[in-house]
This record gives C-alpha cells, sequence and structure tokens, in this order.
C-alpha cells in the first residue's frame, strides 16, 4: 500500500518527515471542555476521554486532540496502532510528525450552523459546526432561572464523519513503482459525499457548502515550528473560508500528534535541544570567523612588525650619521646663536697680552669661553696679564694655572665672554701663532691648529696698547 505524502510545501523551509493518515481510521467524537480546565490540562483532560471511549488500553492507542481557543470544544481521535499497521502504517517513531488528514481543516469554523467537506488522502470528511456567538445573559428576578447564552450554546457540539474514497488503480507496473498517490475522479468523491449527507442530523438546519476543500499546501517555519495549512476549493467561485489554520509548533501541532505522549514529549525536548545545539553551532561558528580573522591579523601586524624591525636595522648606520650631522648643525645653531667669534676672543685677549707671554694653543668652548695654553718668562707676567683682563669689562671672568720646572713656566688661562652683539663690528683680527718657541727665527708656525702669534705690545695693563720698538721674539717652528 503506498503511503499517502503530504502537502506540497509552499516555501523553502520543509519539515522532514510528515506522514498524514487518512481520516476514515480514526474514531472521531467532539466533547465539551469544562470552563474550569486550564489550558495547562487539556492533555489530562483528553487523555480521560480518549480512556472513556475506547475499551483498549491507552498503550494500544494511537490518540491526538485539537482544541481551538475560541470555542468550548475538543476534537479527540485515535485508532489502534494494529489497525495502523494492517493499513500499512508502521515504524511512527520515525518520522517527524504524524498526524490525521483532516487536520488541515480543524481551523474552518463558522458562526452559524454550517456544513462543508474536505478530502485528502484517501479519505472525504463532513464537518457540522452548530454555529457559536455569545448571547446576552437574560435579567430575571430569580437568580437560578438566569442562564447565558454561552452554557446553552455550548451544548450543540459540532460533528465530523470520515468515508474512504476508493483510488483508482495503476495500469502499469511502473504506475505501481510510483510514490504518488493516484486523484480518484469527481465522480468518485460525488459519490462519497452522497453517502455522508445522509448522516446530517434532520432535527438541524445546516447550510452545506456545495464544493469541498482540498489541501493547497503549507508554510512550515523552522523557528517555533509553526506550521501554516492553506486550502483551496475545487470551484474557483466558491468562497474560501476564514481564517486559514496554523498549527503552532509548541502546543497544536504536538497536541495534534496520535503517537504516544510520552514519545511526542521526549521528541520535543529532543528537537527543542537540536534547535539549542544548532545555535550554539552558529555562534561557535561565527566565533571560529572572528577568531581566524584575528589570527590572520596577528598574522599579519608580525610580518610586518619583522619587516618593520629589519628596515630599522639597515637603517641604523645611516640613522647614526644622520643623528651626527644634526648635532653638529645643532652646535653651529647654537654658536650662531651665542654669537661666539673665537677670533674675536683671541684679539682681546693678544690686546691685553704683555711681552713674554706667549701662546702655545688656543681651544674655543660653548658658551664664550676660550682656553689658552703657553708658557712665560716668569710667573709674574702671567699674574699681571689675568689681572689687566680682570678689570677689562670685556671679559666677564679668567681662571689661571702655572707650573715651574726647570726654569721654565707654563700656565694655562680659561676666560669667558659676554656675547657679542651682531651689529658690533669686527676687530681686525692679527696673525697669532700657538706653536712653541724653540729659536728665536721670525718664521710662522705651521700645522692645522696653528695660529700666528701676535707681536706682544708693550702697554700698561690698562692703558692702550704701544707700538713697539723693536721686533717681538717669534715662535719656533
Amino acid at each position: 500500500m503506498k503511503l499517502p505524502k503530504f502537502l506540497t510545501p509552499s516555501s523553502a523551509d520543509e519539515p522532514p518527515g510528515i506522514l498524514k493518515l487518512p481520516g476514515h481510521l480514526f474514531f472521531c467524537e467532539y466533547v465539551e471542555v469544562p470552563a474550569t480546565v486550564e489550558p495547562s490540562g487539556l492533555e489530562d483532560f483528553a487523555e480521560m476521554t480518549v480512556s472513556g471511549l475506547s475499551p483498549f488500553p491507552p498503550e494500544q492507542l494511537a490518540w491526538g486532540y485539537y482544541k481551538n481557543p475560541s470555542y468550548p470544544w475538543m476534537l479527540v481521535y485515535l485508532a489502534t496502532f494494529e489497525s495502523l499497521a494492517k493499513a500499512g502504517f508502521r515504524d511512527l517513531e520515525n518520522y517527524h510528525q504524524v498526524l490525521p488528514s483532516f487536520i488541515s481543516a480543524l481551523g474552518t469554523v463558522y458562526e452559524t450552523p454550517t456544513g462543508f467537506f474536505h478530502y485528502g488522502d484517501g479519505s472525504l470528511t463532513l464537518f457540522l459546526y452548530p454555529g457559536f456567538s455569545p448571547a446576552p445573559v437574560h435579567d430575571s428576578e430569580d437568580e437560578d432561572e438566569q442562564v447565558s447564552g454561552n452554557d446553552a450554546e455550548a451544548i450543540l457540539l459540532p460533528m465530523i464523519f470520515s468515508l474512504p474514497v476508493e483510488v483508482p488503480k495503476p495500469h502499469s507496473d511502473e504506475e505501481e513503482e510510483s510514490d504518488v498517490l493516484p486523484e480518484p475522479s469527481r465522480a468518485d468523491i460525488e459519490t462519497v459525499r452522497a453517502r455522508l449527507y445522509k448522516m446530517i442530523p434532520e432535527d438541524r438546519r445546516y447550510d452545506v457548502q456545495r464544493a469541498w476543500l482540498r489541501d493547497k499546501g503549507y508554510s512550515y517555519s523552522k523557528k517555533g515550528g509553526s506550521l501554516h495549512l492553506e486550502h483551496v476549493w475545487d470551484e474557483v467561485d466558491a468562497p474560501l473560508p476564514e481564517p486559514e489554520h496554523v498549527l503552532d509548533g509548541q502546543t497544536e501541532l504536538w497536541s495534534s500528534d496520535i503517537r504516544e505522549p510520552a514519545f511526542t514529549k521526549q521528541a520535543k525536548k529532543n528537537r527543542l535541544m537540536e534547535e539549542y545545539l544548532g545555535l550554539a553551532l552558529l555562534v561557535a561558528g561565527i566565533a571560529a570567523v572572528v577568531l581566524v580573522f584575528f589570527e590572520f591579523l596577528t598574522f599579519t601586524g608580525d610580518n610586518w612588525a619583522a619587516s618593520m624591525a629589519k628596515r630599522v636595522t639597515d637603517n641604523t648606520p645611516q640613522v647614526a650619521e644622520i643623528m651626527a650631522k644634526r648635532e653638529l648643525l645643532s652646535k653651529i645653531e647654537q654658536l650662531s646663536t651665542n654669537n661666539l667669534r673665537p677670533f674675536i676672543m683671541l684679539q682681546v685677549l693678544n690686546d691685553y697680552r704683555v711681552g713674554g707671554l706667549y701662546f702655545q694653543s688656543i681651544e674655543a668652548k660653548e658658551g664664550n669661553v676660550i682656553n689658552i695654553k703657553g708658557f712665560a718668562i716668569n710667573g709674574g707676567e702671567v699674574n699681571t696679564f689675568k689681572q689687566a683682563l680682570i678689570s677689562s669689562e670685556r671679559v666677564l671672568g679668567v681662571e689661571t694655572s702655572m707650573k715651574t720646572s726647570g726654569g721654565k713656566t707654563t700656565f694655562e688661562l680659561e676666560a669667558s665672554f659676554p656675547p657679542v652683539k651682531p651689529e658690533e663690528p669686527e676687530a681686525e683680527t692679527l696673525p697669532v701663532s700657538t706653536s712653541p718657541i724653540p729659536s728665536p727665527v721670525p718664521e710662522p708656525a705651521s700645522g692645522p691648529l696653528a695660529i700666528p702669534v701676535a707681536q706682544p705690545l708693550n702697554r700698561p695693563p690698562n692703558g692702550p696698547p704701544a707700538s713697539p720698538s723693536s721686533p717681538p721674539p717669534v715662535l719656533p717652528n
């Protein structure tokens, strides 16, 4: 026997393995639900109703229920596992959901007494709705005689009847191997509908729809597991009942499943866990992508840092050379800023130098300081030279040191000068020699630091320089 297939999906989120069983295999009954039953107690109420309707123990029954929260009744349907197995339906636990064929039409209700037919999966089902609309409470002096319209209407329950529709047999072996269930002709359905017409009670007038409903498709949302069932009338001009039915994935879809409650509860937990695991895997995947991205950034950064370090190492000699040049430029800039002019300072020293005092080396320092090393005939001349410089306004300070050895006096003098103003003209310098005097030969010294020594001037310490009467001694080569 070929198993009936489910509706054609109208969305990409197709639920796996949903099985619909012919409605005529089930015993169906509408029962009134007391107002005291809470939504959480509907399953227990349905189980007690099934136990009262069937002589078989609950473990041998495949049953389910449907309760529209807007109406005070519940549909309970049941079948034995043995009868389902004889019809070819076994291993029901392998399917995602197992539902009766008429489940897609349960959401179609009317406010007035109405009957309509639904065909699906080899069964034609007749629904008879008595109509239900809340009526106002009738006022009466006796409270016991007050009866609400709700209580009066709740007694009239819907009815449901299902009969099988014979499907045409395949004409070849290829069609027998096909998974598609052949559709019956209109005449076959009309024949069965005529039989169902006889089941309509004569004491109540129903507005029976001339067309019947067919399943058009469904849309399934993996998020929440809701199942939206769509219908179409077999005649184009027939009105489509509203609203279309939506089975909630958390409540109605599981309560409509005919398998054992313990099995459905565990399956529901497993699928909820699968949903959480799927979400966790998604989050883990995103986290892994982010980690890989940051690892790539770290790797790229390390390579960039290594490249920069190599470039720094390669440029170290050039950097050292640039720093040396910069230091030199800084010294030159400082000298320019302080107006340090070695020849001007040397000229001042030479103006106050007396005979018998000779310069051997000259060193200009930062801060307008000049250092002189030389020798003298005696220490008195060095002291006289120092006093002359101290008394002069052109010198800020003088420090001297002397040493006499073997009848020869050497000295070292360090003098500091005020900065020279830019507008002050420089005095004409005289050639000065810094080389020692080995002989009285009047010949200038040679060498990179040698400066010809000016002739000593014969003048008093504080007076102006005098013209020499005879040439002074000259430093030897």
